[in-house]
């Protein structure tokens, strides 16, 4: 639930009556801010502050997420090759930005064989591709 003004809202449940639920709050300094939880009686009241995301769940041994700390930074490879022999079929290469259609590695229908990224666009999408290409200036890629 997310208030663009203050609200009240007003829950009723039914057949849910004595089940805890775990209430989790975020804003615009913290994310998942674990709050005390709330026995369901026959409804709940709450008074949704400005811009707060409430969630109100029924899973009680949730934890906020953690993360590693990211690898050191590198330069990205030049003259970068991506090698699709090495992939399954029907899969996603990876570092490659999908802007239009769907991808995936299939093999090549050719007398040479290997595989091929296949991407599958509808025409409509093609179009609307050549009259705003932001590639290069001649509109041909």
């Amino acid at each position: 639930m997310l208030a663009v003004v203050q609200q009240n809202v007003s829950i009723d449940f039914v057949g849910a009556r004595g089940r805890a639920l775990t209430v989790w709050k975020s804003n615009s300094t913290s994310r998942f801010i674990r709050m005390p939880d709330v026995t369901v009686t026959d409804s709940l009241a709450l008074s949704l502050p400005m811009s707060e995301p409430w969630t109100l769940s029924t899973i009680s041994n949730a934890t906020k997420g953690a993360h590693p700390l990211p690898p050191p930074r590198t330069a990205f490879p030049f003259q970068f090759e991506q090698d699709f022999e090495q992939l399954a079929h029907d899969t996603f290469a990876p570092y490659l930005a999908y802007q239009f259609g769907s991808f995936s590695v299939e093999e090549c229908a050719g007398k040479g064989g290997g595989n091929a990224y296949k991407q599958r666009v509808i025409q409509d999408i093609l179009m609307r591709i050549r009259r705003c290409s932001w590639a290069c200036k001649t509109g041909r890629l």
